[in-house]
């Protein structure tokens, strides 16, 4: 699942999401690093360039003085999911096979004991500065993932390590998301780059050595070989000049050919198995660069697909700040000129529309307008229920909009014009709804009666 930004923003906290902000605040590095690299793919390029963009922002926005914007704009965390999850392809150009390997040496094809040895260095290394921890968590979910997990970060697989990571975060009380791109951010620019660089190195100069030295002992061989076969050409031209005894004896000669059989034999068994490594190696590296290639068409779809609904979302706003005219007039205060006798509503059914999570909350508001005469007072947690789909005209609909989004206006705004019911909005409390929905109810009548 491709969860949208304001998930992401109700369940900042949740040990499957927090890995995102964490793994962004350095694949945001990554993804800024590979800026002046030449890639292949024309069309990967010119996405890079939008994410480079996502990672520019997002590391801006997560300072201490603009912390507070993440509270009003949800495309941040869209733009932190964008780069944990698209910039994976950055990890696979960061950390190349035989770094994972020798991070995580372990021979077996199973990811469970992978995920034994990740998890065992996870929980022992809680104090290790929070970058370096985030390295080897991004290489844990390299490791443990197929290429078939769509998703590494989110995917089951890796559901251990996030739990893990979650759970470092919170006993370092990192509980927003700008923090922790800040704190993971500036570890890596104070010492934690270097730190992987070395570590790098480090595994190349291990994974290498070996096969140089068995490089450099076939090219020896290969050497001698020519010399032998050099040594014995010499020989048989002697020979067939004086045309009588080889110079050098028979048994000799025999003993030197076999020698050299013997070691051309086992040259050619030593590089074909080296070109088998190779050719292992290459098909591999190929199948990684299909998978990449898959996941970035997706992702690009998926992104399209985003921009789409937000576009037709704005869309849907102005069309809807277009429609009623009136709404503006049901928003102000209470008229000042009106009475407001107790029994103003008169007997009258009310449905009343409230995103007030509190139940505390939603009683008091319910009882505020049985004290103005209300018969009855339904009130509909919107989060959970928008009510019925069709309302008797002669009902009295309060919508409280002070916690509800804009689609769940809409679909009651829409209900209620349809049934041709009257609708109060307002921003009131349970200290004021009462009054200023029987104010307006009576304000209303009295207009009405005027204009017959």
């Amino acid at each position: 699942m491709f969860p949208s930004g304001s998930i992401l923003k109700q369940d900042a906290t949740k040990s499957d999401y927090l890995i995102l902000p964490l793994a962004a605040g350095v694949l945001a590095h990554f993804v800024l690093a590979l800026e002046d690299r030449k890639l292949d793919d024309p069309k990967l390029a010119a996405r890079w360039r939008d994410l480079q963009d996502d990672a520019r922002a997002i590391l801006q926005s997560s300072s201490e003085a603009r912390e507070a914007q993440w509270d009003e704009d949800d495309t941040l965390y869209l733009k932190v999911r964008d780069v944990a999850l698209m910039g994976w392809t950055a990890v696979q150009l960061w950390m190349p096979i035989m770094y994972v390997s020798w991070k995580f040496p372990d021979n077996s094809d199973g990811s469970v004991r992978q995920q034994a040895s990740i998890i065992k260095w996870l929980s022992a290394n809680r104090s290790a500065p929070l970058v370096d921890y985030t390295l080897v968590a991004v290489l844990g979910v390299f490791r443990v993932t197929t290429e078939n997990d769509e998703w590494p970060l989110l995917s089951q697989a890796a559901r251990k390590i996030r739990v893990e990571v979650a759970d470092r975060l919170r006993r370092d009380r990192l509980a927003t998301w700008p923090q922790i791109v800040r704190t993971v951010s500036a570890g890596w620019v104070d010492g934690g780059s270097a730190r992987f660089t070395m570590d790098l190195a480090n595994a190349a100069h291990e994974t290498m050595d070996p096969f140089l030295k068995l490089a450099d002992k076939v090219m020896a061989e290969s050497a001698r070989m020519d010399e032998l076969r050099a040594q014995l050409a010499a020989a048989e031209q002697r020979s067939a000049e004086k045309e009588a005894s080889p110079s050098v004896p028979q048994a000799e000669h025999d003993a030197m050919r076999e020698e050299y059989e013997a070691r051309h034999q086992s040259l050619h068994t030593q590089m074909s198995a080296l070109r088998a490594e190779r050719d292992a190696l290459a098909q591999r590296d190929g199948r990684r660069q299909s998978h990449i290639d898959a996941l970035t068409e997706k992702l690009a779809a998926a992104r399209d697909r985003i921009r789409e609904l937000e576009i037709e979302m704005a869309a849907s706003q102005v069309q809807h700040s277009e429609r009623r005219p009136e709404t503006t007039k049901d928003m102000e205060d209470e008229p000042a000129n009106v009475t407001v006798p107790a029994d103003a509503l008169n007997g009258r059914r009310v449905l009343l529309y409230t995103g007030e999570e509190s139940g505390d909350a939603r009683d008091a508001l319910k009882l505020a307008l049985l004290e103005y005469g209300a018969s009855d007072v339904t009130c509909y947690w919107t989060d959970k229920d928008r009510g019925p789909d069709t309302i008797r005209q002669d009902a009295i609909i309060v919508i409280d909009v002070r916690h509800m989004s804009h689609s769940t206006y809409d679909a009651v705004v829409s209900v209620a014009e349809k049934s041709g019911a009257w609708y109060c909005i307002t921003r009131r409390a349970a200290a004021g709804i009462g009054r200023t929905v029987a104010a307006r109810w009576l304000a209303r009548a009295a207009q009405r009666t005027v204009g017959s």
